[in-house]
């Protein structure tokens, strides 16, 4: 069935420009059908079950003036009321009932896949580039903690208002004034929506920069009026920032991240970044061989990177510079390669640990904006490749699809309840204290 569904690709891209968007929607609810059986578990049980303010709609107000969460008894550096308010109003239609929250992210998931497609047609014009990207982006397995863990919505609605709101941007209204400032003030719109649910939408003005010089200015923005609109997108920024600090008392939150949660907080900033290098490395060999997928990833089960002579230390940066040249090869040549890595490299470097240490030190939902551009630059290779051998690519195509599609319905069954959760992970980091100790509880 799935051979035969996937094998259809080719057909649907000739089809027109709604079928292939509502063909990738369809792929994410088949993909993810089985996690409407998953209940709550994990950080859901904090975030959602036992959070005063996301019991009824009638907390609004106190989103906007509350951190995300106090898990652990432990105070947070995060911000997002868009996502807090989601959960409220799925308790409100849902009846507080998990399938409820877990429709929801499906939903969300799919959009995000089928605007992905929307977004690199736009940019570049190319269907085969934009549904194969879109296709991988929709059915891979790493993205399955985002999904299928309902705590990973942030993700979901962040990704969906960043790629919302370049469309919105590139959109443009056509040629008349009137028509850009209306499409231009819905992108900021969405960019505001993006930074309330997840921080990582900070990287937006990069990836507005990034855009321009790949894919040129909007047709109808003038050099002049594009530098008042890219002012007006650090104004939004600002204004996201000084609400945080408003709300949190500091733009990033005092006190000291957990050695359990991310052991890299108490390095030295070299040593720090040294072992950022190595797990970009990590992170690369995940998305390209999702084989091995996990919950959780805290200490001690990632050992310290032992110094630049370390291995991992040299894949990672090996890495590292295989995507730089290949982003600056396609800078010129063929911009949708250059764009989909540089698009990657902007939305992960806030989460890396590379720029300053985050609340933990490793998760696959951290990729799941950045795998949007990994996915772009895959799509990029396999329609320059399909050029020459077209048929060789569609079926590889099609199997390397049927592949991940199984893999992710099986790691959805992964998140049925925090047993079954935690027996997978323990399978992968079995020397995860947290891992261990929420198995013990389960």
């Amino acid at each position: 069935m799935i051979l035969g569904l996937l094998s259809r690709i080719r057909r649907i891209v000739a089809v027109g420009r709604s079928a292939p968007p509502v063909f990738l929607f369809l792929i994410c609810l088949l993909a993810y059908a089985n996690t409407l059986r998953n209940g709550f578990v994990f950080d859901d049980n904090t975030i959602i079950q036992r959070n005063p303010l996301v019991q009824s709609t009638g907390e609004f107000p106190k989103l906007l003036t509350t951190a995300y969460w106090s898990g652990e008894g432990r105070s947070n550096r995060l911000y997002r009321p868009l996502t807090l308010a989601t959960f409220a109003l799925n308790r409100m239609m849902g009846e507080a009932k998990a399938w409820g929250f877990h429709l929801a992210n499906v939903l969300l998931h799919g959009a995000v896949a089928a605007l992905l497609f929307i977004l690199l047609h736009e940019l570049f014009g190319l269907k085969e580039v934009a549904l194969i990207a879109a296709a991988l982006f929709a059915v891979h397995p790493i993205q399955t903690e985002a999904v299928a863990g309902l705590a990973g919505r942030g993700d979901l609605l962040s990704a969906f208002f960043v790629l919302l709101a370049l469309w919105l941007d590139r959109r443009g209204g056509g040629r008349t004034p009137g028509g850009r400032s209306l499409s231009f003030s819905g992108s900021l719109f969405s960019f505001f929506l993006a930074l309330l649910s997840k921080e990582s939408a900070v990287a937006f003005p990069a990836l507005l920069i990034l855009t321009d010089r790949l894919a040129g200015r909007p047709e109808s923005a003038t050099r002049r009026r594009r530098a008042y609109e890219l002012v007006a997108t650090l104004g939004v920024l600002c204004l996201y920032l000084a609400l945080r600090i408003r709300v949190l008392g500091a733009l990033m939150e005092p006190g000291r991240i957990a050695d359990v949660d991310n052991p890299l907080a108490r390095l030295p900033s070299f040593q720090r970044v040294v072992n950022a290098v190595a797990l970009l490395g990590k992170y690369l060999g995940l998305f390209l061989y999702p084989a091995r997928l996990s919950a959780d990833y805290s200490a001690p089960q990632i050992p310290p990177v032992g110094g630049l002579t370390d291995i991992r230390f040299l894949m990672g940066l090996a890495a590292v510079s295989l995507l730089t040249f290949l982003a600056l090869r396609g800078w010129r040549r063929f911009p949708p390669l250059a764009w989909g890595i540089g698009f990657a490299g902007a939305a992960f470097i806030l989460v890396s640990n590379l720029a300053f240490p985050i609340g933990t030190i490793f998760a696959e939902r951290l990729l799941y904006l950045p795998a949007a551009g990994l996915c772009a630059a895959v799509g990029s290779v396999g329609a320059l490749v399909a050029t020459k051998r077209p048929r060789l690519v569609r079926t590889v195509l099609v199997a390397l699809l049927a592949i991940l599609f199984a893999a992710t319905v099986r790691r959805g069954r992964d998140w049925r309840d925090d047993f079954s959760l935690f027996q997978s992970a323990a399978r992968v980091s079995d020397r995860s204290a947290k891992v261990r100790y929420n198995l013990g509880n389960a």
